[in-house]
């Protein structure tokens, strides 16, 4: 039973706070989520949107390339690092049967081959690379000490920003929400309590909608900036027309020039041709 004056200072705090924000104005917290969204395009008909999602979408498979390199290369010292470190501390035997070093151990096999030079992965095989490293990444959280779960929650971002299709690696984390929330409650230990699963389910709930929208936030800024490098190179095109048909028209009138006399015309007061003077000779008008 709590007391009074616990009761008095949290009414009291709620009550500050809650009339705080009402006179603040504070805004809406859907409508920020939808404003952090990605949208097609904020006008139609200059670009055609399946365009630029098609050049975003061969831009990001190139960078996937890279991140998976990279990925496979923290995964592979990390593996080192258990490896060494385990003939400091209990032998071999504590390596072989840990979870985390064989989920460490198979993200790096994936990753690398994603990333093998001058390969080329489907979407198909790309969505399902996101599936497995996702998966990877849940079990390896099973046994992972707590000092290295914030590289585990990193890591998951790190890979959805750069899949090619961002918005799939968020609806995976969606999906396996409910199981993070249970390897969570798995790592409690022997002394674990359902009280415990709310907070779990809380902290996985915040990462999945913070997840969500830094990477929404990043796939509108790119379509965005993809967009003005389209009307760019279509004023490039349009001014290199105008161009050539400049330089038509000058190379024409230079060409004319070229076939023409220079000359001039001495007139009479009755405006008739006295003579006429060009090139170096006088001819003299005929009747």
């Amino acid at each position: 039973m709590e007391s009074p004056v616990a009761t008095t200072f949290v009414v009291g705090t709620v009550a500050i706070y809650i009339s705080y924000v009402y006179w603040l104005g504070a805004t809406g917290p859907l409508a920020a989520f939808l404003s952090l969204q990605s949208k097609k395009t904020d006008d139609p008909d200059q670009i055609k949107i399946e365009q630029v999602l098609l050049r975003i979408h061969n831009k990001r498979c190139s960078a996937w390339v890279a991140g998976t390199a990279l990925s496979s290369l923290c995964s592979e010292m990390y593996c080192i690092f258990l490896l060494v470190q385990s003939q400091f501390r209990g032998g071999i035997e504590d390596i072989a049967y840990s979870l985390h070093f064989w989920t460490a151990f198979s993200s790096a096999v994936l990753t690398r081959w994603a990333s093998k030079p001058g390969g080329k992965t489907s979407r198909q095989q790309t969505m399902m690379l996101s599936i497995l490293i996702n998966l990877l990444g849940l079990l390896n959280s099973v046994d992972l000490s707590n000092h290295l779960m914030a590289a585990n929650y990193l890591g998951r971002a790190f890979i959805g920003s750069f899949s090619p299709d961002i918005w799939f690696t968020v609806r995976v984390n969606f999906y396996l929400l409910p199981a993070f929330v249970a390897c969570g409650y798995v790592r409690q230990g022997p002394e674990r309590d359902l009280s415990i699963l709310p907070i779990l389910f809380v902290n996985e709930v915040v990462s999945v909608v913070f997840m969500a929208v830094i990477l929404g936030q990043l796939n509108y800024l790119t379509i965005r900036q993809e967009q003005s490098t389209m009307e760019l190179e279509e004023s490039l095109k349009k001014e290199e027309i105008r161009t050539k048909d400049t330089e038509s028209i000058l190379k024409a009138a230079k060409g004319l020039l070229a076939v023409m006399c220079d000359c001039c015309e001495q007139l009479s007061h009755n405006w008739e041709v006295l003579r006429i003077i060009g090139l170096g000779l006088q001819l003299w008008p005929w009747m």
